[in-house]
């Protein structure tokens, strides 16, 4: 052959076989184009056999679709022969059970009515329809048994029904109960309303697959080693598989239905598709595609245009893309997901070259330690002589392959070896021998083909894991993987081993147990307790391999296994509230004391587990695991690193013995280790304080309305003072006493010295005896201690003119003015006191003091509360002190401020009204007193509560001797002043003592 002829056919023969790529040209004499006479034209398929796709199917009554479905046990003939027990559905109670189930077709508008009737011998089963409005049914039908499922069938498409939502309805899945539901619109010839969606031909193809070892057992068969060995279309594998024939320029609506538990790729050799729809869900637009990926139990319309121009016999491949699912359990050359559209009509087919009728290769597995044979059988056609003939592998050519024969023949059958040094250099994996010839006309005819394994790789390694990892020596540890054969080639895998620490050389290393001599095995061993015991703490690798039949080791899988012997160390955090009496409690929501720990993990091993005890004696009357458990405070121990809680019950604090108990404590890591004790103490105190010291001055206490009572104290106990309380009287209730205060500022001392200030202006006069008692930090009251304290009437021969208003009436004055009354709410002694209201203006008191015992100084006392008044913004006179021309020398001013109460004494000074500064005071009761002298230099003072605010000096009061008082607001009565003022109590007394007879109004 000449330089340029062999040039040609290389150019040529690499030309065909990317087109046989594509095509999936596989088998027999399967041309693109073929010579042998058009077949009779078959109706599109059903399911499964090559009947037509009826317009409906099932009993029509008005507009409602009645269909029968019997669910059965069968059995199902692979493409190999082998066969497979299915579980499937057939339309009357005699058929056998079909795979998949009859196909439903109804129209839009109708109801659809479904009775299913159970043949089954132990299965409950339901159905559920895809895409349909109807409830899902949970509970199906009992074996013998039978129920109605109806809907709507609103709206057009293509959909799947299959067993429904039972326990076991996956499985039934799984075993074949599905089938197709096709809904059409109104229009015919359109998959939709749209008329965009028009076509000729229709075909339904439902794919699926089948693994035989589920088939075989598929209540005890584990899910998660499903691993499909056929691939079906219709319930058939290629070659079996029903050609969609068609005819030139006809659109063609492929219904795609995936009842698989597996994606599927679906192409169109040489043809774009245009997809519709999806799930019955049409699109807006089209959206074309050369492939599209089906995903388990979804549904495609896909619609395929056919050349015009297209001669008879063509054919163009529906087939997996994807390229995995082209196989019948490994044997080929092909199978699997694979058929044709096949066109009837058209122009005749153009004359071609030489056929490859044959193409053989064995062994079909190798692992490339030894040739190939191939044997091919080529044929000339038109009359022409075959003149050379080719292969290559995987669309890649070489010179090398191109076989000249001496002298041309019409027929040829030869047998090669492809050399060792040829395979190594063809990666691992199905390997496709093309091959192609031409004749002495210098054509070239198709190409055929045949695959083989070429499996130079071992099993890859998966799924590792370890049942105990930390570990700690005290229990044996599982080693379990996945070996797998099937990504290269499809041979058994026959051994495995695994070392730790490093790897070793193939086979050297310690067995593992195959749960099955196939191409995906499940690895198992056991690291024993004892040699986890002899290794030193730390982090070792998992190496793990395992060899397929060929003899190929294949590349280790690695885990880490992590051997850790020391358990986690434990810290306090807190304990609280402690010391306790069996009362105190952390929260209102938790009634018990709280303990609170850390725990760490030197080695990084996560924490398990955590207890406590108390009063632990040792490991023989306290095991590990025996103590009250700890609860982790993010609800989870899974770190190296955990804080842990447990509320200790009150009723068991209550039972432990007074003094300190020992809290213990430690955690548990992943590993089984038990870390050491961490330890807290709880200290149990059921006694409270003692009172020493106590002292109550003055006593006895004869000014009751401006002398306080100083009580002080010292508390004293061994869990620290957290309070002390007085009462006076009765006992409150513990609690429920006044709180005094620490000399220190605060509580928590085991001696605490303690004072409190008390205004005794309310006490009656007598003896009272005043309370004390303390509270420790274990939530004890102590003991009361108890001081008398009497309080005794003023000496009356130092008063001049006194009020409590104890008689109920207003005989001790000269003059009452405005609304005045006694009541008990202004009582600040006794039960009695004075209001005066504001609304109706000046409400006052007046008395005539006679001077006949010619005193020059007086001291004016009286209780006063503002009681929230308001004085609209005026000073007005609550105290005033007149001359005998009714001039007013000294007083009382009140006003409501910006900043609260105020009160304001002022004098005449030589004719001139002198002011003291502003006092605030409390708007509740307080005892107000003013002191005043008549001479040339003398002093006013004004003091609240006994202790002197104000005072002015050098006052020239010598013209001014005092002949009338007045009690209450006298002047400076707003007239939008509003609220009454309370008084009580109002004593006056000389400011120097000298021998007069008294003079008493009123008063006690």
């Amino acid at each position: 052959m000449m330089k340029t002829q062999k040039q040609s056919f290389l150019r040529q023969t690499m030309l065909l076989a990317v087109m046989a790529v594509i095509a999936l040209v596989v088998v027999g004499v399967m041309t693109l184009v073929s010579g042998v006479a058009a077949s009779t034209p078959k109706a599109p398929l059903a399911a499964p056999a090559a009947a037509p796709l009826p317009p409906s199917t099932c009993t029509l009554v008005g507009t409602t679709r009645t269909c029968e479905l019997w669910a059965k046990e069968g059995s199902l003939t692979l493409i190999d022969g082998v066969t497979v027990p299915i579980w499937g559905f057939s339309e009357t109670g005699t058929d056998t059970a079909q795979l998949p189930g009859p196909a439903i077709v109804a129209n839009q508008g109708e109801t659809v009515e479904v009775v299913l009737h159970n043949a089954m011998v132990s299965e409950t089963v339901a159905l559920s329809f895809v895409g349909q409005v109807m409830m899902p049914d949970l509970i199906g039908a009992a074996p013998g048994t039978s129920t109605t499922y109806t809907f709507a069938a609103d709206s057009p498409g293509t959909f799947r029904y299959e067993a429904g939502l039972t326990p076991n309805g996956a499985r039934q899945v799984a075993m074949g109960m599905y089938g197709a539901l096709v809904v059409r619109p109104a229009g015919a010839g359109q998959a939709y309303d749209d008329p965009a969606t028009a076509y000729n031909d229709e075909a339904l193809l439902v794919f699926s697959e089948i693994d035989p070892a589920l088939n075989a057992d598929p209540n005890n068969f584990d899910m998660v080693q499903y691993a499909p060995k056929y691939w079906l279309i219709n319930g058939l594998s290629y070659t079996a598989t029903e050609k969609v024939v068609t005819a030139p320029g006809n659109t063609v609506l492929l219904r795609y239905v995936n009842a698989g538990l597996q994606e599927h790729t679906l192409g169109t050799m040489g043809l774009y598709q245009a997809i519709i729809a999806t799930d019955g869900l049409p699109y807006q637009y089209a959206k074309t595609s050369v492939v599209r990926t089906l995903a388990a139990g979804e549904t495609v319309d896909s619609l395929v245009m056919i050349p015009v121009t297209a001669v008879e016999n063509s054919r163009y491949a529906i087939y997996n893309a994807g390229m995995q699912q082209l196989h019948n359990n490994g044997q080929g050359p092909s199978g699997g997901i694979l058929t044709f559209l096949e066109v009837a009509g058209g122009a005749p087919a153009p004359a071609g070259g030489p056929l490859v009728t044959s193409v053989t290769i064995d062994p079909k597995i190798s692992a490339g330690t030894a040739p190939v044979t191939l044997t091919v059988e080529l044929s000339a056609t038109n009359g022409a002589n075959i003149t050379a003939w080719g292969y290559f592998f995987n669309g890649v050519y070489t010179d090398t392959t191109i076989i000249n024969l001496g002298t041309a023949v019409p027929t040829l059958v030869e047998t090669i070896q492809i050399p060792i040094t040829t395979l190594a250099a063809l990666p691992p994996g199905d390997v496709t021998v093309y091959v192609g010839a031409m004749d002495d006309t210098s054509t070239i005819g198709p190409v055929n083909s045949a695959v083989f394994d070429l499996v130079t790789a071992g099993p890859a390694i998966s799924g590792l894991s370890l049942n105990s990892s930390p570990a700690n020596g005290t229990k044996p540890v599982s080693v379990r993987a996945t070996a797998d054969e099937t990504l290269i080639g499809n041979v058994n895998v026959v051994a495995a081993e695994y070392f730790i620490g490093t790897s070793g050389a193939n086979g050297t290393g310690i067995p593992m147990d195959l749960n099955r001599i196939a191409p995906i095995s499940s690895l198992s061993a056991q690291i024993d307790a004892a040699t986890i015991q002899g290794m030193t703490p730390g982090d070792y690798t998992i190496f793990i391999h395992a060899l397929d039949e060929l003899g190929n080791w294949g590349g280790f899988g690695t885990i880490n296994l992590k051997v850790d012997k020391v358990g986690p160390s434990s810290t306090g955090v807190s304990l609280a509230p402690n010391p306790n009496n069996g009362t105190l409690t952390v929260n209102s929501s938790s009634s018990g004391v709280r303990m609170e720990i850390q725990m760490m993990d030197a080695d990084g091993s996560s924490i398990k587990n955590a207890e406590g005890f108390i009063d632990y004696v040792d490991a023989a009357t306290n095991p590990d695991g025996s103590g009250f458990p700890l609860i982790a405070k993010d609800a989870l121990f899974n770190s190296s690193s955990e804080s842990a809680y447990f509320v200790i019950p009150l009723a068991t604090v209550r039972n432990l013995s007074e003094g300190d108990h020992v809290i213990s404590f430690h955690g548990l890591d992943v590993a089984g280790n038990w870390g050491a004790l961490g330890t807290m103490t709880l200290t149990i105190d059921k006694t409270g304080p003692s009172i020493n010291n106590m002292l109550a001055t003055p006593n006895p206490i004869t000014r009751r309305n401006i002398q306080p009572l100083n009580l002080a104290a010292t508390a004293s106990d061994l869990s620290g003072v957290v309070a002390v309380e007085w009462f006076e009287g009765s006992d409150p209730g513990v609690g429920q006493g006044s709180l005094m205060l620490p000399f220190d500022g605060t509580y928590g001392g085991v001696n605490e010295a303690v004072y409190a200030t008390i205004n005794v202006r309310r006490w009656s006069f007598g003896d009272h005896v005043v309370s004390i008692r303390a509270k420790d930090a274990a939530g004890n009251w102590g003991p009361v201690s108890t001081v008398t304290v009497s309080i005794q009437r003023p000496n009356q021969v130092n008063v001049v003119f006194s009020e409590n208003f104890e008689t109920a009436n207003f005989t001790g004055w000269d003059t009452a003015v405005g609304t005045v009354e006694v009541t008990a709410a202004a009582a600040t002694e006794g039960s009695l006191g004075m209001i005066a209201a504001l609304e109706s203006g000046p409400a006052y008191l007046k008395a005539r003091i006679p001077n006949d015992l010619n005193l020059t100084g007086y001291k004016v006392s009286f209780d006063f509360s503002p009681n929230s008044a308001v004085t609209a913004g005026e000073e007005m006179q609550i105290f005033t002190a007149n001359n005998s021309a009714g001039t007013g020398i000294f007083g009382i001013l009140f006003e409501q401020g910006p900043n609260g109460p105020e009160v304001q004494a002022w004098a005449l000074d030589a004719g001139v009204v002198a002011m003291t500064q502003s006092v605030h005071i409390t708007d509740g009761i307080q005892n107000l007193q003013l002191v005043w002298e008549s001479g040339s230099n003398v002093e006013l003072v004004l003091s609240v509560d006994g202790v002197e605010m104000a005072r002015i000096n050098g006052l020239d009061t010598s013209l001014y001797k005092l002949d009338e008082v007045q009690l209450g607001p006298s002047f400076g009565v707003a007239a939008d002043a509003t609220g009454s003022l309370y008084f009580d109590a109002f004593e006056l007394a000389p400011n120097q003592y000298k021998v007069y007879f008294p003079i008493m109004f009123g008063g006690n």
